[in-house]
């Protein structure tokens, strides 16, 4: 997505930030997830910026609990 809108728009993402949460599911995620609403459900909420520090995407996703893995890998910067 943000090599489209580099390459196809003119418009460079310059920073990303993404907000992890966990919550328990609405009835309607429970029934679209197949999980009993006791169960943990984790909220991603993406945000992604431009130069001049309008958003430029958006996005919001739910995963069930029982299947998540975090993984993180952190580059030294110059």
């Amino acid at each position: 997505l943000y090599s489209i809108l580099e390459k196809e728009y003119g418009i460079p993402v310059v920073k990303a930030k993404r907000i992890l949460r966990v919550g328990r599911p609405s009835t309607e995620d429970a029934i679209l997830l197949k999980i009993p609403l006791s169960q943990p459900l984790i909220k991603l909420e993406g945000i992604a910026y431009s130069s001049d520090g309008s958003v430029v995407a958006y996005s919001k996703s739910k995963f069930r609990g029982d299947r998540v893995v975090l993984s993180s890998t952190v580059f030294k910067t110059q």
